[in-house]
């Protein structure tokens, strides 16, 4: 029942990573917002949860993880609502925000309450390997969700959904075993706000960067500023006894590599769903139903191949399937890089989808219990915090890098407004997804060599992990 309500949460929390990529379009013709606005609807949700995380992962260890996950219900609840109602682009950027907060607040306590509530290695690593399941299958079914409610009730139903099963789940949590650290770590205000200018600003650059121009004071600026807040940050954690995030634990190999994993894989999936989302509708012409449904392969691959890296994971140990999930994420993208234009055979589109989703089922399972299991159990949560970060900043640098050198490469923006683009329009922005897959196919690359370096294949024992 536990990780039952657990994933029930935390899909509904990474359902809204991707949900919303499909109804930009027909956001788009309601309330006008700009190529940097679409970025800045999602990047928002994901930049906020990415970097209030650890805070989360340090009030649930404190006061209770279950009190601290049905808080965080509450809130991403009732921010759903707001945004399901909001008239402009900057107010629901301003409610996508506080979403983010409320999500993590939730998605460090649940990892947490799982990973206390299997204590032998074998059946938290498979308890794990479902918990993922549940962030990989979300994030892959978010297109075809949201093209079934933007269908139907228009792009404000994608947060409706949140609505009924955020309360159904809040009634649920009574059946929740309650947990605390035994040594709860004090909130790290200085950190905190170092992350937050840190990640902002630098993804407020990479998003800024086409429009304005590499060379812009602007985002000259915005650079220098993420350069000083970085040394700032690592500054204040080593000086702070009981930092946010100890940097102590990256000395642990097994940790860096799942890290560099997450990141990796969910920049190739963030990128993905974001941009093909536009390509399908805008370029293409397919309604958002038709580009939905066109991600079924995606869907049907993660949600096979998660189970399966589970078992492997807790057989096998984190080599196997972290190697096989960057090298075939790097496949999916480079096969799309290859392919892709205005006119591409929809087959080998499904084709290069498929391979995607094939890698992207199998990449949370050895990623998540690596970072567990690199840590004491009393540290769940902090290991929970940092696997979710990486993906949140893998997902938030794949829609601004990517998208960077998409615009950048195409030069003109998607002037349709929702609406297919003209054949020039097409052509330019078609240039520049295959100029950004190709880079996020070699990023994978290198990550399926870093899986075979760093990593051991060895079997799981039934013993507790220290």
């Amino acid at each position: 029942m536990t990780l039952v309500i657990c994933c029930s949460a935390l899909f509904m929390v990474t359902l809204d990573n991707t949900v919303v990529n499909v109804a930009l379009p027909s956001l788009q013709r309601e309330l006008h917002p700009g190529e940097a606005g679409l970025q800045w609807v999602v990047d928002a949700y994901i930049l906020s949860r990415g970097v209030f995380l650890f805070a989360g992962g340090a009030y649930g260890d404190r006061f209770g993880r279950r009190t601290f996950f049905r808080l965080g219900l509450c809130v991403f609840t009732v921010a759903s609502l707001a945004c399901s109602v909001a008239p402009t682009t900057l107010l629901l950027i301003v409610f996508r925000c506080v979403q983010g907060a409320g999500g993590a607040m939730m998605t460090p306590s649940s990892l947490a309450i799982v990973s206390n509530v299997f204590t032998s290695s074998r059946e938290r690593a498979q308890a794990l390997g479902i918990w993922s399941a549940s962030t990989g299958l979300s994030t892959a079914a978010g297109p075809v969700v949201g093209g079934l409610l933007v269908e139907a009730v228009g792009w404000r139903g994608v947060f409706w959904i949140n609505i009924p099963i955020g309360v159904v789940v809040l009634i649920a949590t009574r059946f929740i075993p309650d947990s605390r650290a035994e040594q709860s770590r004090p909130l790290d205000v200085a950190g905190q706000l170092a992350m937050i200018v840190c990640l902002g600003s630098l993804i407020y650059a990479l998003i800024d960067a086409p429009s304005a121009g590499w060379g812009s004071p602007t985002v000259v600026g915005l650079l220098v500023l993420f350069a000083a807040a970085t040394v700032f940050f690592i500054a204040v954690e080593r000086r702070n006894p009981q930092p946010m995030l100890p940097l102590h634990i990256f000395r642990n190999p097994s940790l860096v590599g799942a890290v560099c994993i997450a990141i990796n894989a969910f920049l190739c999936l963030g990128a993905f769903v974001f941009f093909n989302s536009l390509y399908l509708q805008d370029v293409r012409g397919l309604s958002p139903l038709q580009a939905g449904l066109l991600t079924v392969p995606t869907t049907v691959a993660t949600l096979v191949l998660s189970p399966i890296s589970g078992r492997l994971t807790g057989t096998r140990g984190t080599r196997l399937p972290a190697t096989l999930a960057c090298a075939l994420i790097s496949l999916g993208m480079a096969i799309q890089a290859a392919v892709i234009s205005p006119t591409t055979n929809l087959g080998l589109l499904l084709l290069g989808y498929m391979v995607l989703g094939c890698g992207t089922g199998l990449v949370n399972a050895p990623a998540t219990n690596a970072a567990v299991s690199s840590l004491p159990r009393s540290q769940s949560g902090v290991a929970g915090a940092t696997t979710s970060t990486a993906r949140q900043i893998g997902t938030s640098l794949g829609v601004a890098l990517i998208g960077s050198i998409i615009f950048s490469i195409s030069r003109t923006p998607l002037e349709g407004a929702g609406e297919r683009v003209s054949a020039a329009v097409a052509t330019g922005y078609t240039d520049g997804l295959r100029a950004g897959y190709a880079l996020a196919a070699v990023i994978a690359l290198g990550c399926t060599v870093l899986s075979l370096l760093i990593f051991r294949n060895e079997r799981r024992d039934d013993s507790p992990t220290a």
